[in-house]
This record gives structure tokens, C-alpha cells and sequence, in this order.
């Protein structure tokens, strides 16, 4: 009788296990589980000066005087503006240093979520 009942009491967990197994790989079960989708925006500025020297890394203050004017700050001194096309963000980070041309590329400290 105790092993009819272990035997019976298998059959059911396996069951039940398998069951579990198939639910967790179902794809659109995965998908309505999951995190929203989260970016980092990159934007390109134009330096001031060609001279200055900017660092991979390094972190920069945006501030924004309007929607299309944005000056790039670094340790309180105005360096750059951000490309009219790309500006829209306060707190940033250096990713490329800049070119012959004096432009680099900055990207966001925090990321967004994505708008569905």
C-alpha cells in the first residue's frame, strides 16, 4: 500500500513538473513576464573649442536653455552644445572622443523606458 501510494504520488509530480517545464519555455508566456525594455540615447555634440581635451568616461552636465539649446558643461565651464537634432538630456557621460571637427559623442547617465 506505501509504495501504490509513492508510485501514484511520482506520476502526479512528474505530471505536474512537466506541465511547469512547458509553461516556463512558452514564449509568449516569457513575454508577457518580462521587464520593459530599457535604452541609453547617445547624442553628438560640437566642442567649443578644439583644444579641449575630453576623456572617455568622463562626466559632463547638460543644461538645456530651451528645447534645441543645450550647453555641455565640464567642472562648471561651458565646453560644447549639443547638436540641436540631439538635444533633450541633463546628466551625461563621454563615450568618443572628439574628431578633427571637434564633434563627440556623449550618452545618457540613466537609461529610458522604452513608450509603447
Amino acid at each position: 500500500m506505501g509504495l501504490d501510494f509513492i508510485r501514484a504520488k511520482a506520476k502526479r509530480f512528474e505530471q505536474q513538473r512537466d506541465k511547469s517545464k512547458s509553461q516556463e519555455f512558452d514564449v509568449a508566456d516569457l513575454l508577457s513576464r518580462a521587464k520593459n525594455d530599457r535604452f541609453v540615447p547617445f547624442f553628438r555634440c560640437q566642442l567649443d573649442n578644439l583644444d579641449t581635451a575630453l576623456v572617455v568616461g568622463l562626466g559632463l552636465v547638460g543644461r538645456a536653455y530651451s528645447e534645441i539649446s543645450m550647453a555641455i558643461l565640464q567642472r562648471g565651464k561651458t565646453i560644447a552644445q549639443m547638436l540641436p537634432e540631439d538635444a533633450g538630456v541633463i546628466t551625461l557621460i563621454v563615450v568618443q572622443e572628439a574628431g578633427i571637427d571637434g564633434v563627440f559623442v556623449v550618452k545618457a547617465k540613466k537609461s529610458f523606458k522604452l513608450q509603447a
